[in-house]
């Protein structure tokens, strides 16, 4: 994983490029694990946790690979959400490995995003005017023009 304490400016240089190559990385990775997993004796074909779980990760991987090249960074981050949402089960060994790449997918298609977000905000390289539930009320208009509270 990345280094646990980059700088805010190292984290504000970061790409949506760069973040979709990561999250693209780290779901191939889970994939990956999750093929060993399928593989070895540890897996239970007849157990229905296991059969839909097998279904889950042949349909994220069909809809991954079906992603363009250029895919933007939501549309990655939202193919990738229902391996985040699932349960994984951790065991066994190839489950304990599993689970540990779905938290690495988790970091960069969850946390890093969130971490980047801040530090552009901070360092100015985006504006802060975005989504949020309490943005509409943190302006109001007054005669001389409109006026931010915070």
């Amino acid at each position: 994983m990345d280094d646990p304490r980059p700088t805010i400016e190292q984290l504000a240089a970061i790409t949506d490029a760069e973040q979709v190559a990561d999250i693209r990385a780290a779901a191939d990775g889970a994939l990956a694990r999750f093929d060993a997993w399928r593989r070895s004796p540890a897996w239970d074909r007849d157990n229905p946790a296991c059969r839909r779980l097998g279904l889950l990760v042949d349909l994220a991987r069909l809809v991954l690979d079906d992603l363009p090249a250029d895919a933007d960074l939501s549309t990655v981050i939202n193919t990738v959400t229902p391996l985040l949402n699932a349960w994984w089960p951790s065991y066994r060994q190839p489950e304990v490995v599993m689970s540990a790449a779905i938290e690495r997918l988790r970091y960069y298609a969850v946390k890093r995003p969130s971490f980047i977000r801040q530090a552009r905000v901070t360092t100015g390289v985006e504006d802060s005017n975005g989504p949020g539930p309490m943005r509409s009320w943190l302006r109001m208009t007054t005669p001389f023009g409109p006026t931010v509270l915070v």
